[in-house]
C-alpha cells in the first residue's frame, strides 16, 4: 500500500499547486523507486504491477483534470499532436486485438497502458518553467547518487542499484571475471548532455569530477555500442555547433585514455570484428547463425520476426496487435532466435533487450513503428531548430540522437522514463520559447 499512498500524496500535493514535491513524487513512481526502493516494497498490497503503472495513473487524473487545456496547447504547439497520434493508432490496436486476434483484455492493456505516458505532455504543460527546471535539476543530483553506487558495484561486486525495469537479473560476467552490471541509472545520458552543455557551474572543481563519475558509469557496463553512441552524438552536436572545439578535442582525448584500458580496448576490438564478420557475409533468414556474434543475433531476432509479422493477416498495418510474453497466446508463436527465459526455459517471443524493432513490429505493425519512430524524428528536428531559445533543446537533441545510435543494440527509445524525459524537455523548450518571444514583442 506504500505505492497507492504516495500516489495519493502526489495528486493532493498537484491539487493544493505543490508541484515540485508531487513531480518528485511522480518521477519515483516513472523509475521505479529511484532504483533503490524495491518494487515489491513499493507495490506492497497494490492491484498494480509497477511503479510506472503509479505513474500512469497520475498521467490519466492530470489529462482529465485539465482536459480543457488540450486544444489550446495544441493549437500553441502543434508538435504534440504526434502524441495524440500515438495515443488514437494504439486505441484503434485494441480494438483490432480484442475483436478479430480474440486476445485477453488484461493482456492488451498490459501493452497499451505504456503508451498513455504519452499525456504527460498535459502534466508539464500545467506546471510552471522553474519548478519544471528545478525538477529537472534534482533529478540530474539524484543520478550522479546513482552512477557512484552504481560505479561503487564494480568495486565491491555487491548490487547497490536496482534496474528501473523491475528485473533481477542484472549482471553478466565477461571473461577475466569482470562482472557487468546492465542496472545503469534511467536518466544517465540526458543527466550526461546536462551537466556537459547545460548548467553553468560556479567552480570548475565540481565540473570534472561530475563529467568523470558520468563517463564512467557509461563506459562500466562495457556496452560497446552504448560507449560509442555517446561519443558519435557528442561528435555530432560540436560538428554541427562549428566553434565548440573544446568538446570536440575533449571528445578525442576521451576516445585515447579509454582505449588505454585493456578491457575497455578488447571490447572495441570485438566490435569492430563482429562487424567486419557479419557484412562481409552473405546474410538471410535461412542460413544465418545467431551464435555467429551479437550482431548476427540482432539481425536474426529482427528478421525472423518481420517475415512472420508481414504473412499475418494486417500485419503491416497492426502487426500481431497488443500482444506481451504475459498472453498465453505467446505459446503459439515460432520464433527461435531469442534469449531463453530463465523462468519459462523458452525463447522470449516478443520483448527483447537487443533492439527496438522486434517488439515495435510485433505491436505496432510497419504503420504503427513509422509513427512511433517519426515522432522522434519531429522532435529531433524541434530541438536542432531551437537551440537559440534553449539550451535544454540541447539535452533533447542529444538524448533522441543517442537512442536512434542504439536502436539496433538497445530498447532505450521504448523505455517508458525515455519518453517521459523527452516530453519533460521539450515542455521546458516550449515554455522558455515562449517567454523569449513575449519578451521581445513587449521590447519592440
Amino acid at each position: 500500500m506504500i505505492g497507492i499512498l504516495l500516489l495519493i500524496i502526489s495528486v493532493f500535493l498537484f491539487n493544493i499547486k505543490k508541484f515540485y514535491a508531487s513531480l518528485m513524487l511522480f518521477f519515483l513512481f516513472v523509475t521505479n523507486g529511484f532504483q533503490v526502493i524495491p518494487v515489491n516494497w513499493l507495490m506492497m498490497g497494490s492491484p498494480l504491477d509497477k511503479g510506472t503503472d503509479l505513474a500512469i495513473v497520475y498521467i490519466l487524473f492530470v489529462t482529465l483534470k485539465k482536459s480543457q487545456l488540450i486544444s489550446l496547447i495544441l493549437k500553441q504547439n502543434p508538435i504534440y499532436k504526434w502524441c495524440l497520434y500515438i495515443i488514437i493508432f494504439t486505441t484503434i490496436s485494441i480494438y483490432y486485438s480484442f475483436f478479430f486476434l480474440e486476445y485477453p483484455l488484461t493482456n492488451i492493456i498490459q501493452v497499451y497502458r505504456q503508451y498513455l505516458v504519452f499525456f504527460s505532455f498535459i502534466l508539464f504543460f500545467v506546471i510552471p518553467l522553474p519548478i519544471l527546471k528545478k525538477v529537472f535539476h534534482t533529478l540530474a543530483l539524484i543520478t550522479i547518487i546513482q552512477s557512484f553506487l552504481f560505479l561503487l558495484q564494480i568495486a565491491t561486486g555487491s548490487i547497490l542499484l536496482l534496474a528501473v525495469s523491475g528485473s533481477e537479473n542484472v549482471t553478466t560476467t565477461l571473461s577475466g571475471a569482470y562482472i557487468r552490471y546492465y542496472n545503469l541509472p534511467a536518466l544517465l545520458i540526458p543527466t550526461l548532455f546536462y551537466f556537459l552543455f547545460v548548467y553553468k557551474f560556479k567552480n570548475f572543481i565540481y565540473f570534472y569530477p561530475t563529467i568523470i563519475l558520468l563517463f564512467l558509469t557509461v563506459i562500466g557496463p562495457l556496452h560497446r555500442s552504448g560507449i560509442m553512441a555517446v561519443v558519435a552524438a557528442i561528435t555530432v552536436y560540436t560538428i554541427l555547433k562549428k566553434g565548440n572545439s573544446i568538446y570536440l578535442a575533449g571528445v578525442a582525448v576521451l576516445i585515447i585514455s579509454v582505449s588505454f584500458i585493456s578491457i575497455v580496448n578488447e571490447r572495441m576490438n570485438e566490435a569492430y570484428l563482429d562487424l567486419t564478420a557479419t557484412f562481409n557475409s552473405n546474410l538471410n533468414l535461412q542460413n544465418i547463425d545467431q551464435g555467429d556474434n551479437t550482431i548476427v543475433f540482432r539481425i536474426a531476432h529482427f528478421l525472423e520476426r518481420y517475415d512472420y509479422m508481414i504473412k499475418q493477416p494486417l500485419g503491416w498495418l497492426f502487426g500481431l496487435g497488443l500482444i506481451s510474453d504475459n498472453s498465453p497466446l505467446v505459446k503459439k508463436l515460432p520464433f527461435r532466435n531469442g534469449l531463453v527465459s530463465e523462468v519459462t526455459g523458452q525463447v522470449i517471443q516478443i520483448d527483447t533487450g537487443d533492439l527496438i524493432y522486434s517488439p515495435l513490429l510485433l505491436t505496432l505493425g510497419i504503420v504503427g513503428t513509422i509513427i512511433y519512430l517519426f515522432f522522434f524524428i519531429k522532435f529531433l528536428i524541434y530541438f536542432f531548430k531551437n537551440f537559440q531559445y534553449s539550451n535544454f533543446a540541447i539535452i533533447g537533441f542529444l538524448t533522441i540522437l543517442n537512442g536512434f545510435f542504439l536502436s539496433m543494440t538497445g530498447t532505450e527509445m521504448i523505455s517508458f522514463s525515455f519518453r517521459v524525459t523527452i516530453l519533460l524537455t521539450s515542455v521546458i523548450v516550449c515554455k522558455q520559447i515562449i517567454i523569449t518571444n513575449k519578451s521581445i514583442h513587449e521590447n519592440i
